[in-house]
């Protein structure tokens, strides 16, 4: 929620969500939540995984929660919130300022699906750990060339680190230890999956993704179809909009693929057919 304009009525920190601040415990918030239930049914999680995948990558309550005046089920204190509104003073032009209290109450955050999409690929990657090995990694640079903007010296503030270069290159504690104690870390390479996963499907099954080069050779894969070990569905995807390139690698201008994935030039992949030994064996 903005809550610029309101004052606080409380000695809680409105602007970043502490649930030791408030009567609600983490596990009761993501049990009850519509954000965190629909996620867990889509991914067959249990409540015990999803927290435990929350405490490994360290995500805090306040990419989860926030504090919000709309009422919800999750009432944290009354009057937590005021702000000043101009009153009209009857058959005059003037005006009174007038104090007006809001209860505060705890919601989920509307960027909460960035948090859980560390835990998708989490699950998935759990489930189906053969996606997390070769053949289906690739050797990526660790860090984006900005990671050359970090402060040089061990006495620099946190706070003095850009937040952009932190989340551009998923700046972990253990990272900033070894970068600096060890120069060379900045240019190390790290064995990447090719998937990726969104834990926001807007209403359609959840789907793993596996990139394998260019942007157009990009596998789906549902996530029940990898379940189900349902190589039929995955073959029968729909896809539409795939570039098109000739036989020297040239990008064929104008043209298109729209059809069943099977049909996709990128299903001839040799990956693919590694894919479909694998989870049909």
């Amino acid at each position: 929620m903005d809550i610029k304009g309101f004052e606080k009525n409380t000695k809680i920190n409105v602007y970043f969500v502490n649930l030791k601040e408030t009567n609600f415990t983490r596990r009761q918030l993501l049990s009850e939540m519509k954000v965190f239930t629909d996620f867990m049914e889509r991914f067959h999680c249990t409540i015990d995984e999803l927290m435990a995948a929350i405490d490994m990558y360290g995500i805090q309550d306040k990419n989860l929660f926030d504090y919000t005046t709309n009422k919800t089920n999750y009432l944290v204190c009354e009057k937590g919130l005021y702000r000043k509104v101009k009153e009209p003073v009857k058959y005059t032009y003037g005006y009174y300022l007038k104090t007006v209290y809001y209860d505060l109450y705890l919601d989920s955050n509307s960027f909460a699906n960035l948090s859980l999409n560390i835990v998708a690929e989490h699950i998935v990657k759990t489930r189906f750990p053969f996606l997390n090995e070769k053949p289906f990694t690739k050797m990526v640079k660790r860090f984006n060339d900005d990671i050359a903007n970090l402060p040089t010296s061990v006495y620099a503030k946190l706070g003095d680190i850009d937040y952009s270069l932190c989340f551009s290159n998923d700046i972990r504690i253990k990272d900033l230890i070894k970068l600096y104690t060890d120069k060379s870390y900045k240019d190390s390479f790290v064995e990447k999956s090719c998937l990726k996963v969104y834990s926001e499907t807007y209403g359609r099954p959840p789907m793993v993704y596996l990139n394998f080069g260019r942007n157009t050779e990009t596998l789906y894969l549902p996530f029940e179809a990898l379940l189900n070990k349902d190589w039929q569905a995955i073959e029968n995807v729909y896809v539409q909009s795939i570039l098109l390139y000739d036989d020297n690698g040239e990008l064929i201008k104008g043209k298109w693929f729209s059809g069943r994935q099977k049909d996709a030039p990128y299903f001839k992949h040799p990956l693919v057919e590694e894919l479909k030994k694998i989870l049909l064996s």
